[in-house]
């Protein structure tokens, strides 16, 4: 076994990736906090009042605060206090809410350890170089469902956040990827003798030569129409 020794943190160039299906900048929104060591990517639900807006809010209280749930709270204080005032329509819009999934990733000082927060299919991915270790919170592509878990804008309600500790001791060239729902499911579905080429593709690809793959995966049907986006430590 090959132990990593780090005298100081890891320094990591930060990727971030992300295509929508529309026209737009679509619903998925991401953060970078503490020089890189916390990550956020939330993916808003599109049938909500303001998902995108939603996502952008709560993925930047997952980087500025340790625990989770402080952040949800946090998010919506913030869209509270920013909330205007429209006719009839538009306030029955924002009464009934957004929603947005929630990833959070946080690397110790050293670089050595990871901790993860989850709801929803948002998808971590724990690679050694371009080979795929371990993945969550889902590391099946048949569980990909139409219905995920989601943190909802308006309430109280405190959403149950999945965790996992990560060690990255051992790894010869430890890289974290946060993933959004179809792109995931996607890499989940590849045969395990591909999967580090198609790794190396998403996470060294031009953007021209990863919209090409993209419009060709979802025409053979092995990849779902979606916003995609990838946001990786590397």
């Amino acid at each position: 076994m090959i132990v990593a020794r780090f005298t100081r943190p890891p320094r990591r160039t930060l990727l971030s990736r992300s295509l929508p299906k529309d026209r737009g900048s679509g619903d998925d929104r991401y953060a970078i906090g503490l020089n890189g060591r916390a990550l956020a990517l939330c993916d808003g639900a599109s049938e909500g009042w303001d998902g995108a807006g939603w996502a952008a809010a709560l993925a930047s209280a997952l980087v500025r605060f340790e625990e989770p749930q402080a952040a949800v709270t946090a998010a919506r204080a913030k869209r509270r206090a920013a909330a205007v005032s429209g006719d009839w329509l538009t306030s029955a819009a924002q009464a009934r809410g957004s929603w947005s999934t929630a990833l959070a990733l946080r690397l110790s000082p050293d670089g050595r350890d990871a901790q993860a927060a989850a709801v929803g299919d948002t998808v971590l991915f724990i690679l050694d170089g371009c080979e795929p270790l371990s993945s969550f919170p889902l590391d099946d592509p048949g569980a990909f469902g139409s219905t995920p878990e989601l943190v909802a804008e308006n309430g109280d309600e405190e959403p149950s956040f999945r965790r996992a500790s990560f060690s990255l001791r051992g790894l010869r060239r430890p890289r974290l990827a946060l993933v959004s729902d179809a792109l995931a499911a996607r890499a989940l579905a590849e045969p395990r003798l591909g999967r580090s080429a198609l790794w190396a593709f998403l996470l060294g690809a031009s953007d021209a030569a990863f919209k090409a793959w993209v419009g060709a995966e979802t025409d053979a049907g092995r990849l779902r129409r979606d916003d995609l986006t990838i946001l990786a430590a590397l």
